[in-house]
């Protein structure tokens, strides 16, 4: 991931678009951990509202792969015809794969 073009792209100076990335972080983990809640009460309240924080954040940092799949996660849970969540532990894998990329990252620069 290039954050230096991304900090640029969203007018911010790469050290406060890390600042970001690790607030960003530490929310993220926290919601994946109240999605996997939600998925063990049938919560389908915690589920999106979870989904809906790591799509927002995601979408304001320029993160659009994390954010497709938590809005997808959102949107599911939302969704009362819905019955069958057991794909949703392959959508917080990769969330959390993607998660642990930015943190490697930032830790490296």
């Amino acid at each position: 991931m290039d954050f230096k073009d991304l900090a640029s792209n969203l007018g911010f100076d790469e050290e406060d678009f890390n600042e970001l990335l690790h607030v960003f972080l530490m929310t993220s983990f926290s919601d994946i951990e109240k999605i996997s809640i939600g998925l063990k009460e049938e919560s389908r309240e915690k589920i999106a509202q979870a989904a809906h924080s790591i799509k927002g954040a995601a979408s304001n940092l320029g993160l659009d792969d994390i954010a497709l799949t938590s809005k997808d996660m959102e949107m599911t849970a939302k969704d009362a015809n819905v019955t069958d969540f057991s794909g949703f532990r392959n959508k917080i894998d990769f969330i959390s794969k993607e998660l642990k990329k930015i943190e490697n990252a930032i830790k490296t620069d």
